[in-house]
This record gives structure tokens, sequence and C-alpha cells, in this order.
């Protein structure tokens, strides 16, 4: 389900050439999920073009809150990973 955004995703970067490496987008991954298609994207985008991708779930704990058992584990998010990014919850709020 995810190869068609991503295709989607690669040739609008690729349609933006040039512009992106001055101003670096942001990507939100809504109902991400566990992240599985933002980790794939900061694996295979260039982060000169892309500055950041910003995970939004309902599932995520709220912002500035430790997750709960009910929450979505970020332990894979935060590990070692080629582009930054970031957790939101459903509500909008940062989550870093």
């Amino acid at each position: 389900e995810s190869a068609p955004i991503i295709d989607a995703v690669q040739t609008w970067i690729q349609e933006r050439g040039p512009e992106l490496e001055t101003h670096p987008c942001t990507i939100v991954d809504l109902c991400s999920g566990k992240g599985f298609l933002s980790m794939y994207l900061s694996e295979i985008l260039d982060p000169k073009r892309v500055q950041k991708l910003v995970l939004v779930d309902k599932q995520w704990a709220m912002c500035g809150a430790q997750p709960s058992q009910h929450h979505i584990n970020w332990d894979h998010i935060y590990g070692e990973i080629p582009g930054p990014v970031a957790c939101d919850d459903d509500d909008g709020s940062r989550n870093l």
C-alpha cells in the first residue's frame, strides 16, 4: 500500500529539482502508525531536499508525555536513521 505514495513522493521531489536544495521540504506522514513509510522515505530521499519527516498518529503519546503501554513504542524511530524524524500526536503538537 505504500508503493504508490513512495513513487509519488519521489516524483514530486524530482520535479522540484534544485528548488528543494535551497528550501528543503517537510513531509507529514498522516496516520503514520509505527512509521514504516517515513522510515523508508528517510532511507531513500536526499536529506538536502527533505529537512524533516513528521509522523502524526493518534496512538503516539501526547507532547511531553512518556508513552504508556497503549501508545506506539517510538524506540525504532529515535534510533540511528539517516534523516531527521519527528513524531506528532493527532492534535498536531510536537513530540520530539
